[in-house]
């Protein structure tokens, strides 16, 4: 309701989502304090956090019968999301997408594509922003691995594309776990990179000369621990 409203986007119609769920209850919540006073981006955010916790308390099977519902407000409002102004918002997505991300979008290519490009896409935001580069390391550090999601990486052709957005992160970021990732993306990986692991290889240890050279010359440079 309130993407829709701020975004200018149709409501997502959901059929069926709770049948103990009837007109009082909804007038209940769309006229609480929380939802009559606070900003759009905080309603939002927060209902993120809420779904995001759902299997953090719940087996994902416990929920199944309304993890429809959920994939489709978030395929409907996937650009609101990954593009949207409020940091907040984008952050907790990425929160989000460390819990449910190998189920999501199992069903909607395009929005899967976009949303893994978002997090390899956000990981060296800095300034305001480094929040929610933060979050999209520790995402991509959970789910990088993950059995589920690799299939599904390969099928769409990411790979190269990926490639070529962690070598050119690698000259500049400035969370060492970014490194930890980078390891265990080229193990999960390493049978389909080849030749191109060498291009990663030879970005690391360029960075890793950089590193010594600005330790070597006593400046304040970069704090990554190579």
């Amino acid at each position: 309701m309130t993407l829709s409203r701020e975004g200018g986007k149709a409501m997502v119609e959901l059929e069926n989502f709770a049948a103990n769920i009837d007109g009082a209850h909804r007038n209940l919540i769309e006229n609480c304090s929380f939802i009559k006073n606070s900003k759009p981006d905080v309603i939002v955010e927060s209902g993120i956090v809420v779904l995001a916790l759902l299997s953090y308390v719940h087996s994902k099977q416990a929920y199944s019968t309304i993890f429809l519902s959920i994939e489709k407000v978030f395929t409907h409002f996937i650009d609101e999301i990954i593009n949207n102004e409020s940091k907040l918002i984008r952050v907790r997505y990425s929160l989000f997408l460390g819990y449910l991300i190998d189920v999501l979008f199992k069903r909607e290519p395009d929005a899967f594509r976009n949303t893994i490009l978002f997090l390899y896409t956000t990981v060296d935001l800095v300034g305001v922003d480094k929040a929610i580069a933060c979050q999209s390391i520790d995402t991509l550090k959970t789910v990088v691995c993950d059995n589920d999601l690799q299939p599904r990486v390969i099928e769409l052709n990411l790979i190269p594309v990926l490639i070529e957005k962690i070598q050119g992160s690698i000259a500049t970021i400035q969370n060492h776990e970014y490194m930890d990732f980078v390891n265990d993306f080229l193990a999960s990986y390493a049978q389909l990179i080849d030749e191109k692991a060498l291009c990663l290889a030879t970005a690391v240890v360029s960075r890793i000369r950089a590193e010594m050279a600005t330790g070597a010359q006593g400046t304040d440079g970069s704090t990554l621990l190579v």
